[in-house]
């Protein structure tokens, strides 16, 4: 599944060009919570060497774009290509190299891998555990998603319709209810103003976090 999001989303060049990025990826999502300790990388080294070898894939993989993506060429508009994958991706990262460093572009790119699978592969198993622990609304999912697809009268082959699938209500409640229950964040506000929680003086300026998932 997890290959499936990546691919779709980033193209199949990022895994070409990093045989190890999968065990990478996993010990990065793993480690990252770690990071935002603030601790110094002498005290907390693991995470700070991770952290730089997923980064150093995900440059190689920019580097490799710059090499072999012609911007001027027709994939520049494809919904999607093997290097960058999506149009999104792509136009995001094309925004990115005029006006992010290579570093800082990379960072990005990371992130934004370790964001989607490290809560999309878990939220689609959770989606699929609650539709199977309750029949009927299985059912009518089921049904809601089979009203988005069409046959083939060929190749007998299904295919699904994307912004059908959208627009259904039903499943769009399902979305909503694993964004709800089952998503890993940290929810992130700055202090404006003095205020005590819990004992301890968070002046303005500070940066405080709840996490929706804790262990």
């Amino acid at each position: 599944m997890a290959e499936a999001a990546l691919v779709a989303l980033m193209g199949s060049r990022i895994v070409e060009l990093n045989p190890d990025f999968w065990p990478a990826m996993w010990e990065f999502a793993r480690l990252a919570p770690r990071l935002m300790w603030g601790l110094p990388r002498w005290m907390s080294p693991k995470p700070w060497k991770i952290r730089s070898e997923f980064h150093a894939m995900c440059r190689r993989y920019l580097d490799a774009g710059d090499r072999e993506f012609d911007w001027d060429g027709p994939d520049v508009d494809a919904e999607w290509e093997p290097l960058y994958g999506s149009r999104m991706a792509r136009e995001l990262i094309s925004w990115s190299k005029k006006n992010l460093s290579p570093e800082t572009t990379a960072g990005m790119v990371a992130t934004f891998v370790f964001g989607t699978n490290a809560n999309l592969v878990p939220m689609s198993l959770w989606a699929m555990m609650e539709l199977i622990a309750d029949p009927e609304l299985y059912r009518a999912v089921r049904e809601e998603c089979l009203a988005a697809s069409s046959v083939d009268l060929v190749t007998g082959e299904r295919t699904f319709d994307p912004q059908s699938l959208l627009a259904k209500p039903l499943l769009q409640s399902v979305y909503i209810e694993t964004l709800r229950l089952h998503i890993s964040i940290n929810v992130t506000r700055e202090v404006t103003q003095a205020i005590k929680l819990d004992g301890h003086l968070l002046i303005p300026g500070s940066l405080i976090q709840a996490p929706s998932q804790i262990g």
